[in-house]
């Protein structure tokens, strides 16, 4: 059962990524390494894994702290590509820190 609901928050996470395309997992499951033919922005980024952490929280039951490492993993493996000169003189952070070991922002 919990294996079910993880594919079909998968799934819906999957096609809340591609909303901007007009594409869905249906339309992109069979292209090997679809993920790298769609471009999203940093924002756009950042506000997919506010929504994915809320999803997983509500879905899975998880911690928040859990619920960002999951969300870091799925952007780590079927996140859409960001062009890195968005991250100039930002946090690339996707979620904030409380600790006192925050990423600083890429310099080129």
């Amino acid at each position: 059962m919990r294996r079910d609901k993880q594919k079909q928050l998968f799934i819906e996470l999957v096609n809340k990524q591609l909303e901007p395309h007009g594409k869905t997992y249906e339309d992109v499951i069979n292209i090997p390494n679809w993920y790298t033919q769609f471009k999203t922005t940093a924002a756009a980024e950042k506000e997919f894994a506010q929504y994915a952490k809320k999803r997983i929280m509500e879905d899975l039951k998880l911690s928040a702290k859990l619920a960002e490492n999951e969300v870091n993993w799925f952007i780590l493996q079927w996140g859409l590509s960001v062009d890195s000169n968005e991250y100039k003189d930002e946090d690339i952070a996707l979620f904030a820190r409380k600790d006192k070991f925050k990423m600083k922002p890429v310099r080129k």
